[in-house]
């Protein structure tokens, strides 16, 4: 799991469900929960949270795309295995871990050192109350 911490900014609220956006290193991440306001203890203003988030929800692309939750970084290490292959990417001093493919590895010509976009569904990011 990858953790980045952060500080909710802003929350949305409809129906039960919100999406709110957490203010950390590598800019803002938004997550949908299904809370509203006052329902968790991390659906609130200015609340230190954690954002987590499985190896195999992140997607690693080439090119830019017009998208929230995108993150520019750089491949640092590369386990290739038959099957799977375990990235770690560099993103503005955050190392993020990424679960591919080898055949997603290879599509993309992925390798130590590869510029790349990171990119996190709101709907995979769990949202934690950070212990004060």
């Amino acid at each position: 799991m990858n953790t980045i911490k952060g500080t909710v900014i802003s929350i949305n609220s409809a129906n039960g469900v919100s999406e709110v956006e957490v203010k950390t290193p590598l800019g803002s991440i938004y997550a949908v929960v299904l809370e509203s306001p006052g329902e968790a203890e991390f659906v609130k203003q200015n609340k230190q949270v954690k954002c987590i988030f499985k190896e195999t929800e992140v997607l690693l692309l080439r090119e830019k795309v017009s998208q929230i939750n995108l993150f520019k970084g750089t491949i640092r290490s590369l386990e290739k295995g038959r099957v799977l292959s375990m990235l770690v990417v560099d993103c503005k001093g955050q190392e993020i871990r990424v679960m591919l493919t080898s055949r997603q590895v290879d599509t993309l010509g992925l390798s130590q050192g590869t510029k790349v976009y990171m990119l996190l569904s709101p709907m995979h990011v769990i949202l934690e109350a950070e212990d004060e």
